[in-house]
């Protein structure tokens, strides 16, 4: 098979870490959310781990067009704050 892009082998990899911490063994025992039986307050915390995890990543990648996404994504995160500013200073919040 001939590929221009070495996905396959950092997918492999990513499965093997992924393997080796524990967290495929924790899975096949049986220990994972089921439906309706899940605390929505982990569930919240638990998507916020993985938010601020890849957001970090995506910080410390070298990759052009993620700094680009970076750069976008915090520019509409500085005026969104800007603009929650505005908003609670005309209606004294």
């Amino acid at each position: 098979m001939k590929l221009s892009h070495p996905y396959p082998v950092v997918r492999l990899g990513e499965l093997k870490t992924w393997a080796s911490s524990g967290a495929y063994q924790s899975i096949l025992e049986g220990d994972y959310i089921r439906k309706g039986t899940h605390n929505e307050d982990q569930a919240k915390n638990d998507a916020k781990q993985g938010y601020d995890y890849y957001r970090q990543e995506f910080k410390k990648s070298d990759d052009p067009i993620v700094k680009v996404i970076n750069s976008v994504g915090e520019g509409i995160e500085k005026a969104a704050g800007s603009l929650e500013e505005k908003v609670r200073e005309i209606f004294k919040l």
